[in-house]
């Protein structure tokens, strides 16, 4: 079996796989986000599970690519978050012709200054927040002001991997409205 990793990965990284790298969600891949003014959803975690409709002409799901943030200069969709609202919510569909064949899969994450993420609803990764479960207004335990990645391995995906589409669900949190850029 061997590794797939989710998000972002750097061009170095090595995924054991035949000497094959297998990037699941390439860097500047469209994404539809929520801005947290409000719960993304009402039960607020359907917002997780692959049947959540997140058409932004339906809803108030927008549409930008990866990554998404504010004031870092590797940003390609930019925010208006500083000073409006402390939580950002990503979703990605992406997809998996044999979610068995694999013995992990590893989530590269470079965020400012928290999140939590899911994959099919299933709790995957979660860093410098207090729990999984955290309203629209939460914010991160404390500042995190490093642009590196960090990787998060979680084992036996195929417990949670569907075979075809699959939906990777993020919030993102900052420490405050105000002070953290």
């Amino acid at each position: 079996a061997t590794t797939r990793r989710i998000a972002e990965v750097r061009p170095w990284a090595r995924i054991p796989r035949n000497g094959e790298q297998i990037v699941l969600i390439p860097e500047s891949s469209s994404c539809r986000y929520f801005e947290g003014r409000a719960e993304p959803s009402d039960p607020a975690d359907t917002w997780r599970y692959i049947g959540y409709n997140d058409d932004p002409d339906s809803n108030s799901w927008l549409t930008g690519n990866l990554p998404i943030g504010y004031g870092e200069s590797f940003i390609e969709t930019n925010i208006p978050m500083q000073y409006s609202y402390t939580t950002l919510y990503v979703r990605k569909m992406f997809e998996i012709d044999d979610p068995h064949a694999f013995e992990s899969i590893t989530l590269d994450v470079r965020y400012d200054d928290g999140f939590n993420a899911w994959i099919n609803g299933e709790f995957v990764a979660g860093d410098n927040v207090d729990s999984q479960e955290l309203a629209f207004d939460a914010t991160a335990r404390s500042s995190r002001e490093d642009d590196r990645f960090a990787a998060f391995t979680h084992p036996a995906p195929g417990e949670f991997l569907t075979a075809g589409t699959n939906v990777i669900a993020v919030q993102l949190l900052n420490i405050s409205k105000n002070n953290s850029n």
